[in-house]
Formats: C-alpha cells, sequence, structure tokens
C-alpha cells in the first residue's frame, strides 16, 4: 500500500511493478548484448527486443502514475510540489551518482567542457541536444532526460485528460499511435537520425500510457460495463459448471 498526495492510500499493483522491473532488465540486456557483447543463452533473442520494453517502460510509468494520481488534483501547488518531490527522489540522486562517477573515472573531457555542459546535464536536458550523446555519459543517460521531461509535464496531462470525454481520449490516443507508427517509417525511407531517443516521441508513448489508464478508469466505473462484465461472467461460469457435471456423461 501507498498513500497520496494527501496522505490517502493508495494500491500498489505488483504486476505493473514486476513488468517495469523486467524492462528495466530487458532494456540493460540489450545494451549489454550492443556495446559489450554479452550473451544471454536462451534469453538472447529477449535481449535485443530491448527498444520495445523501452516503449514499454514509459508506456508504463505514464499508466502507473495516472492511476495512482487521477484523484489527485496536481494544478494544486502543494499537491504539485509533493509529487515533483517524490519524483526527484526516486530518480535524481541516482542519476547525480553515476554521472559523478563517470566524470571522474571515465571521461577524458576537460574541466571546461564539464563546466560548461554542467547545467544541461545537471537539470537533465541532454535528450533535447543529441548531438552531445558522444560526450560524457549524455549518451547513456538521455533515457533519464526524457523521463524527467515526461514527469515535468505529467500534471498538465492529467488535468486536461480528466477534464476529456471517452470520445476525445480515444480520438487522441489514435493521433498518438499512427505518429508512433509513422515516424519509424520517415527515419527509416529518409536516412535522417534515428529518433530512439527524441524526448517528444517518448512523451508521446508516456501519454499513450496516461489514455489507457484513464480508459481503464472510466471503464470500470461504468455501471453499464460492470453489469455486462458480471452478467456474461455469470453466464461463462453457469455454463463451465453445467460441463464439469454433465458434460464428462457424454461420450
Amino acid at each position: 500500500m501507498n498513500r497520496g498526495v494527501r496522505g490517502t492510500v493508495k494500491r500498489r499493483y505488483v504486476g505493473l511493478d514486476i513488468f517495469r522491473v523486467v524492462s528495466v532488465l530487458a532494456v540493460c540486456a540489450f545494451h549489454t548484448t550492443i556495446h559489450l557483447g554479452c550473451n544471454y543463452g536462451i534469453l538472447q533473442p529477449v535481449s535485443l527486443m530491448g527498444a520495445m520494453f523501452m516503449t514499454a517502460f514509459f508506456m508504463l510509468s505514464g499508466f502507473s502514475l495516472y492511476i495512482n494520481y487521477s484523484k489527485e488534483n496536481l494544478c494544486d501547488l502543494k499537491q504539485a510540489k509533493v509529487f515533483f518531490i517524490k519524483r526527484a527522489i526516486g530518480i535524481l540522486p541516482m542519476y547525480y551518482v553515476a554521472a559523478i562517477l563517470y566524470i571522474l573515472i571515465i571521461s577524458k573531457g576537460s574541466i571546461k567542457e564539464t563546466l560548461f555542459y554542467l547545467p544541461i546535464e545537471a537539470l537533465g536536458l541532454q535528450s533535447t541536444f543529441s548531438s552531445l550523446f558522444g560526450y560524457s555519459h549524455n549518451g547513456g543517460t538521455w533515457f533519464v532526460s526524457c523521463i524527467i521531461i515526461c514527469y515535468l509535464v505529467y500534471p498538465y496531462l492529467q488535468e486536461i485528460v480528466k477534464q476529456m470525454n471517452m470520445k476525445a481520449k480515444l480520438f487522441l490516443f489514435a493521433i498518438c499511435g499512427s505518429i508512433l507508427l509513422y515516424a519509424p517509417l520517415v527515419v527509416l525511407f529518409s536516412g535522417i537520425a534515428n529518433i530512439y531517443s527524441n524526448p517528444f516521441f517518448r512523451l508521446l508513448e508516456f501519454l499513450v500510457g496516461v489514455l489507457l489508464a484513464s480508459v481503464r478508469i472510466e471503464l470500470s466505473e461504468n455501471r453499464i460495463i460492470k453489469k455486462l462484465i458480471f452478467s456474461w461472467g455469470g453466464i461463462a461460469r453457469r455454463d463451465y459448471l453445467y460441463h464439469m457435471r454433465y458434460g464428462s456423461g457424454k461420450a
């Protein structure tokens, strides 16, 4: 159980947490396979699906946040402040430790360069400067940069989505999905730089997760849908029990 912004108790969705961990491990395996030549045996095909798991992670992040915070008013300054502090505590300490260790142990950049790019890296903005990926740790920490951007805009996304009706949500979902499917084709046929680390497209994946969570909540709270689910569930259960009792006697 978790406590929300106002101290309300929140449910933890263990399945979502497990899938998030699996996604992170798959992405790590993907990068170690590409950059270090690691081989994971029978799991090697899974390790090569890192790009898919990265997309799943961003979608899941948006989904989980909406499930947990949709009842909160993140337009309220105090609640938004608590939200941002929790996100910062969860992601920034490890990011700063990794960045400092890289600069001290691995980086070959000069002190002047390090200080010059410090504001960009300290604020997590390196994903908006893709040409910097070859410098310092930016080629590996772009992911943190993208998720920071998603967290920054999440309160606005949530409050907008909460005011949309079902048709508008489905329409926006279709638009986001179409763009995400179309963009790789543009890269493929035009030969331009890949969009794997582009914060705009990662934000769209994040928004898709938010929309899916919103639709799920709306359907679960719809009385007509609930009645249909329970009625069909009752029919299926009745047929199953009938088959178990009388079906085995028929040859």
